[in-house]
């Protein structure tokens, strides 16, 4: 009967947290079995408050041009401050920046837009909670460049993968550093 009785309110401590301590419970995005993705979409790159659940019972959330993964407990397990980018972040030409995030299971990938003078990129970073390191790592990523003064030229795909690079733990994970290690993919 304790043990049932401790899951209740470790049950009941969680909800509380997120109803009270975030005020937030109504927009925590879950993956289920019948549902296996969630997507957040941020309209022009404003912030989200959304907050989406990893199988691990960490949840993510996006503030600017932060990415927090926090503890089932609310406290603050991960950040990052150099991945997340906002709309026409350096002020030379339109891109939407952070477009959305999905999840499945522990694993979330980041879709966003960057551009600079003639060229548009395209970003995917998928990242993972590994619960045997109990740290949220970097899976691939993968950067699609178009050059708009050239339309008819095959675009250039680079991708990073984590065999690439071994494991990258998220605090320490920096766009500039992804670029440098990537690899051309040629068709």
């Amino acid at each position: 009967m304790q043990p049932i009785l401790k899951l209740l309110i470790s049950f009941l401590c969680v909800i509380n947290l997120f109803v009270v301590g975030c005020g937030q419970a109504n927009q925590l995005k879950t993956s289920t079995k019948t549902q296996q993705y969630k997507t957040a979409q941020i309209d022009s790159g404003v912030d989200t408050t959304d907050q989406y659940l990893l199988a691990s019972g960490h949840y993510i959330q996006i503030n600017g041009k932060a990415l927090i993964i926090y503890n089932s407990d609310g406290k603050e397990h991960s950040r990052n401050n150099k991945i997340i980018r906002l709309m026409d972040e350096h002020g030379s030409c339109m891109s939407d920046g952070f477009i959305s995030l999905v999840v499945d299971g522990n694993q979330f990938k980041i879709n966003q837009h960057n551009c600079g003078g003639w060229f548009s990129y395209i970003e995917t970073i998928v990242l993972y909670y590994d619960p045997s390191s109990d740290k949220v790592l970097l899976d691939s990523y993968k950067v699609v460049s178009i050059d708009k003064r050239e339309p008819e030229n095959e675009d250039q795909i680079y991708s990073v993968l984590k065999s690439d690079v071994g494991k990258i733990a998220l605090p320490d994970l920096g766009l500039n550093k992804l670029l440098d290690n990537s690899i051309k993919i040629t068709k």
